[in-house]
């Protein structure tokens, strides 16, 4: 999602290889939130998207599904952590976060 503008992260590593599976919330300076194709959902809509996610899932691997939290570099941390906590209550545990290289 392009217009969510992310921190400088001069310190990240680069992206490897991605997990298909891997699931990518992005969090509006102004709140909103998308998952894929579903945009401006509720902080209780990430809970049931994902865990429906897990359930098309074998059990092995179901819990192990890769979570990206990107948040606008204007949101308020507030924001992220309703996000954070909606992906905390499905059990998911593999959560990383994403920043801008400088000068990117």
């Amino acid at each position: 999602d392009e217009r969510v503008a992310l921190a400088d992260a001069p310190h990240g590593r680069p992206a490897t290889k991605k997990d298909p599976r891997a699931i990518v919330i992005n969090v509006h300076d102004d709140g909103t939130i998308k998952i894929g194709m579903n945009d401006n959902i509720k902080p209780a809509d990430v809970t049931a998207i994902l865990k429906s996610a897990i359930s098309k899932m074998p059990k092995a691997e179901a819990f192990s599904i890769p979570i990206t939290i990107r948040g606008d570099y204007n949101a308020q941390h507030f924001y992220i952590k309703q996000v954070m906590d909606a992906v905390k209550s499905t059990g998911l545990y593999k959560i990383s976060f994403t920043g801008m290289q400088q000068g990117q």
